[in-house]
């Protein structure tokens, strides 16, 4: 019996699959947060003609739940647009069966948004507006399953 199991063990599937699911723990309990610390500010730049900072993420892959911290959108020029404090999402891992998205548990706190009529009479928005109106593709006929 001990050496079936340790056949199993050490076959190639079996050490793919346990090499694939502790990249997976890894990625989510350490390189998310250090990666979305750099992708966010060249989302923010690339995508929005914003800046776009975050303090803190945190996921836990095996729960998947995430939670975001200070999240903040700005002008090119710093000037605040919008933000939120904490959000925090608990993906229910049922879902992933369904083939949708399973919302168990969604909390924002501190959201907020400044809205200014600038001298030129021009919205603090429209750099970000005008940006994300340039790549016009036309919408997708199906849309991704959602449950809350």
């Amino acid at each position: 019996m001990k050496a079936r199991l340790l056949k199993i063990v050490l076959s190639l599937p079996f050490l793919i699959a346990a090499g694939l699911f502790g990249f997976y723990l890894i990625f989510g309990f350490f390189l998310v947060d250090p990666l979305a610390r750099k992708v966010l500010p060249w989302i923010g730049e690339e995508k929005l003609a914003s800046q776009l900072s975050v303090r803190k993420v945190e996921f836990n892959p095996l729960t998947l739940e995430a939670t975001v911290q200070g999240l903040k959108l700005a002008e090119k020029t710093g000037q605040p647009l919008a933000g939120f404090e904490r959000l925090y999402v608990n993906l229910e891992t049922l879902g992933l069966f369904r083939f949708a998205w399973h919302l168990k548990d969604v909390q924002l706190s501190g959201p907020y948004a400044d809205f200014l009529v600038q001298s030129d009479g021009k919205l603090n928005w429209a750099d970000l507006i005008a940006k994300l109106n340039e790549d016009k593709k036309p919408p997708k006929d199906t849309m991704p399953r959602v449950l809350i």
